[in-house]
């Protein structure tokens, strides 16, 4: 019932992105993602994909990858 319009709002974000998505996610499709992902106009940016991963099961379908990457992200 909320739109959100990301695409739009993409080109003008300054911070660092970083994203971990998931194949499956019918929340956030993965191509939407991906889309989002393409849009960002900075240098500073990770997309990691994690095969099969839906919206709410992230962490396990990721696995050891998932605290790794927010460990070196967060460093």
């Amino acid at each position: 019932t909320y739109r959100f319009d990301s695409a739009s709002r993409m080109p003008r974000l300054r911070a660092p992105l970083r994203m971990l998505h998931g194949t499956t996610d019918a929340v956030v499709p993965y191509r939407l993602g991906q889309k989002l992902y393409g849009l960002y106009q900075g240098d500073d940016k990770e997309f990691i994909t994690v095969p099969g991963a839906g919206h709410n099961d992230l962490p396990e379908k990721a696995g050891a990858l998932y605290p790794e990457t927010l460990q070196r992200w967060l460093r």
